[in-house]
């Protein structure tokens, strides 16, 4: 009979839900994705580019903290305004 191998994270013991272990087993990514940093790192680098890129970006603030942005890019060249109807002409859903 073969056996499968289990990962240590898999054979450690599930902690007790509503606890802050249980959520942070199960909300921080970190934890759960090896390559978490690395691809943090690559989104950090894309969105630096693509703000060179975009002379049309706008970044906005919904909240008091630095980390509290939300980056705008208009397009280039600027959409002109569509309504429902003209949405569903051109098959849009």
């Amino acid at each position: 009979m073969a056996t499968t191998r289990r990962s240590p994270a898999a054979a450690a013991p599930h902690p007790k839900p509503g606890t802050p272990d249980y959520f942070e087993a199960h909300y921080n990514t970190s934890l759960r994705v090896p390559e978490f940093h690395a691809i943090q790192a690559h989104w950090a680098q894309a969105s630096v580019e693509a703000r060179h890129r975009q002379p049309r970006m706008r970044t906005l603030a919904y909240g008091d903290q630095p980390g509290e942005t939300l980056d705008f890019f208009r397009p280039n060249p600027p959409m002109r305004r569509c309504s429902y109807s003209c949405m569903a002409a051109i098959g849009a859903r």
